[in-house]
């Protein structure tokens, strides 16, 4: 709304991206995956807060880069776009990922208790930038 209300008032030309959970390099290293990878390579356990069931689109930044460069070549003006890889995964999942992808046996620590206010899922669609994407 902020970025709208700028427009209007400045008259600027604005288009919105709104990505999903990126991952990949150079990601600040406290994130989930990042520090998950670093505990698991160490031989230390993943560590998954509540049940472990929280649903994520988890995006590689490289194509959250390419969605944003389509967005700027063929978006309209004034339109919000949702970046997606369109596939949820559970942080169980996620996890589990790791320890296969790095050869590791699962060593797993469940923490009690969310953050107040954590989404337990988003339910996000990404139709908008699907046709730009095929037109």
């Amino acid at each position: 709304m902020i970025c709208f209300s700028y427009s209007n008032t400045y008259n600027l030309t604005i288009v919105l991206v709104r990505p999903a959970n990126n991952c990949g390099t150079h990601q600040y290293p406290e994130k989930f995956i990042p520090i998950t990878v670093r505990r698991v390579l160490r031989g230390e356990a993943a560590v998954i807060y509540d049940t472990g069931e929280d649903k994520r689109d988890w995006l590689f930044i490289r194509d959250c880069c390419e969605a944003i460069d389509l967005v700027l070549r063929r978006g309209k003006i004034g339109e919000i776009y949702i970046i997606e890889a369109q596939e949820q995964h559970t942080n169980n999942q996620i996890v589990k990922l790791i320890f296969k992808i790095l050869n590791k046996n699962e060593k797993i620590i469940y923490r009690f208790g969310a953050r107040p206010g954590h989404d337990k899922a988003y339910a996000v669609h990404c139709e908008k930038i699907i046709k730009l994407r095929n037109p």
